[in-house]
């Protein structure tokens, strides 16, 4: 029994060559090394993922291959967003994070974007007007705000809620500003 695995640009082939003779345990086996294979392959050439702490990404109006679905519950009504799964902006990309007092609206994440992350934020949000964008924390989607402009700065505000707490904003801040 031999079992092989190639990564190419168009994604992982898996090889399976079975002799006459071989047993059917080998063969399931053989199965389940070449699919474990494939997925250690298909996750070191997928890069940055929605799985990651925090991320930002466009959402798609039909779902794709490039997309996933994901709820957001806002007043009792649950809403599907087919969020694509290469973000343009990750948890990478930040480079200070702070709790800001917002007048009126209590407490608020703050985001400075480093050189990289603020050009590709700028993409999405200039390629996103009128659209909504998804931030992404920890796999679950906790906003999808309406792009009303360009944002040029590489500075956002995150509203604190259920779905992304003060105690979520907090480890995400003590994470980015030890590095």
């Amino acid at each position: 029994m031999r079992v092989g695995c190639f990564a190419h640009g168009a994604g992982v082939s898996i090889t399976l060559e079975w002799r006459e003779g071989g047993n059917i345990q080998s063969l399931f086996d053989a199965m389940k090394k070449a699919l474990l294979l494939a997925r250690v392959f298909a996750f070191a050439m997928a890069g940055p993922s929605l799985a990651e702490n925090l991320a930002i990404s466009k959402i798609s109006s039909e779902p794709s291959v490039d997309t996933q679905s994901l709820s957001l519950t806002s007043g009792g009504v649950v809403r599907s967003f087919n969020v694509n799964k290469q973000p343009a902006v990750t948890e990478k990309d930040i480079a200070q994070a702070s709790l800001v007092a917002v007048e009126g609206q209590g407490e608020q994440l703050e985001i400075k974007l480093n050189e990289g992350g603020r050009e590709r934020f700028q993409v999405l949000t200039g390629e996103s007007i009128g659209k909504e964008i998804a931030i992404v924390y920890n796999g679950s989607l906790v906003m999808a705000p309406r792009v009303l402009q360009e944002i040029t700065g590489g500075g956002l505000l995150i509203i604190l809620s259920d779905s992304f707490p003060k105690e979520e904003a907090q480890k995400l801040i003590d994470r980015v500003n030890k590095e």
